[in-house]
């Protein structure tokens, strides 16, 4: 690692942003569920319902941190924010006024993990590989706070839980007044659109297919711990399963810098897509053999950490340093719909069609988004030959 990378700084934010994310994900449903008395079908439509901002907000954050330059001054407003939105959570159980505050919420949370991502590829610069070195501390602290709250919550009831998550907002916005900001290299082309380079089949397939995976990941984080609580496991189980999960993610950020540099981040990503296909088609069908999980969670190194990895090399390379902060924002961007529009669905189908039924619909969206993205690749590789050998 570089000296000049703030490692320890950078490594913090992650470990108590995701931190924040580990007891908001896996917990937050269990407690609309439990403590407010939402349905399935609810809880799906207050999901889909942060369809808006996830639309508006990253390309009005990122666009806001190009322009500034000062990416962290909009991370610090972001935490801010969700720290006084979050004590609000607290005393609200009306379903219009919550709804409006997960709103809020989702708009400033825009404002906090792509725009963070850009200042910690800027503060790597050509050293990019060592992205999932600094990336593993915020598995670290998801997979402390998934386990720490699955056996607090056995003991203590879930409506702390809003509370808890604002006390971490708060110490994430401490946090980030200790980063240094990234040094910014002002171009001509920061002030061009980024349209163009959506145009490329690339760059769509890549986003896209993103789109579609975290359709398919939604009903793993919206539902799960629901799905395990209706098949008896208690809440313990249930956050070790999450906190296995993690830690396999962790391992695998701190071998990914090998595989990348020896395979190419599109390959890898392509090979992640696959297996986490197969993930949601063995959880949905292996719900009831306690090993089939355990095997299950494994894969969330190749479903999200080497997912994930890839794909911070490969927005670097389609957007370049010009456009770092929207190269962001529209990677967030698919994220962000494909997680709304697929929790929606799963939501809306929970009660119909049941758990498995859902998590096997999820597995053929996410081969859908594999096809996607492995089309365009071979087509751009055999563009790439035949202009090679024109010259």
């Amino acid at each position: 690692m570089p000296q000049t990378v703030p490692y320890w700084r950078l490594s913090a934010f992650y470990l108590s942003y995701l931190g924040l994310l580990g007891g908001f994900i896996p917990y937050w449903n269990l407690y609309l569920a439990r403590e407010l008395h939402f349905s399935p079908a609810l809880i799906g439509q207050l999901m889909a319902l942060t369809l808006l901002p996830r639309l508006l907000a990253p390309g009005f954050w990122g666009r806001l941190a190009d322009r500034s330059g000062r990416a962290l001054a909009v991370v610090r407003l972001g935490t801010f924010m969700l720290a006084g939105l979050w004590l609000a959570l607290t005393f609200t159980t009306d379903y219009v006024l919550l709804a409006l505050l997960m709103l809020a919420c989702t708009f400033f949370q825009n404002a906090v993990m792509a725009p963070f991502e850009a200042v910690t590829l800027a503060h790597l610069g050509p050293h990019r590989a060592y992205y999932g070195r600094i990336r593993l501390w915020g598995s670290l602290g998801f997979m402390a706070m998934v386990a720490g709250l699955g056996g607090l919550f056995d003991r203590l009831p879930l409506h702390w839980l809003p509370l808890i998550l604002a006390g971490m907002a708060l110490a994430v916005w401490l946090v980030s007044l200790s980063v240094p900001e990234a040094p910014v290299t002002r171009t001509r082309a920061a002030a061009q659109p980024v349209w163009p380079l959506l145009r490329r089949p690339e760059v769509a397939a890549f986003l896209g297919a993103g789109c579609l995976l975290q359709m398919a990941n939604a009903p793993y984080y919206a539902f799960y711990s629901l799905f395990l609580e209706s098949r008896h496991y208690p809440h313990l189980a249930i956050g070790a399963l999450w906190a296995l999960g993690m830690a396999a993610e962790v391992l695998a950020f701190t071998q990914l810098h090998r595989l990348l540099g020896r395979f190419g981040a599109r390959p890898v990503l392509l090979a992640a897509m696959l297996l986490a296909a197969g993930r949601w088609w063995g959880i949905g069908l292996g719900a009831d053999h306690a090993a089939a999980l355990v095997a299950m969670q494994l894969l969330q190194a190749a479903s999200f950490a080497a997912v994930h990895a890839a794909s911070m090399q490969l927005v670097a390379q389609h957007f370049g340093e010009a456009h770092r902060g929207r190269g962001q924002a529209l990677y967030g961007l698919a994220w962000g719909v494909g997680t709304s529009l697929g929790a929606g669905a799963a939501g809306l189908a929970w009660n119909t069609l049941g758990g498995t039924a859902v998590f096997s619909l999820a597995a053929g969206v996410a081969l859908t988004g594999w096809l996607w993205l492995w089309r365009a690749t071979a087509t751009t590789t055999a563009r790439s030959g035949l202009t090679a050998e024109a010259a």
